[in-house]
């Protein structure tokens, strides 16, 4: 965890290492689904394909209420 959101999605995205020195191999496994989904998401809004972001966006939010 960053402490603000735009360092977090940094991180998110690979724009810049994790601070945290909490974070193992482990606990990233489950996140993985959620990263995806918003990155395929996201993608699909630079497209402005709304279809692939709805369903994207879908997935995401199934995957946080887990």
């Amino acid at each position: 965890m960053e402490s603000t959101l735009a360092e977090s999605l940094q991180v998110v995205f690979g724009e810049r290492p994790s601070t945290s020195e909490e974070t193992t191999e482990a606990a990233q496994t489950p996140v993985s689904g959620p990263r995806e989904a918003l990155s395929k998401a996201d993608q699909a809004l630079r497209r402005g394909d709304w279809t692939a972001f709805g369903r994207e966006w879908e997935r995401l939010k199934s995957q946080l209420q887990k």
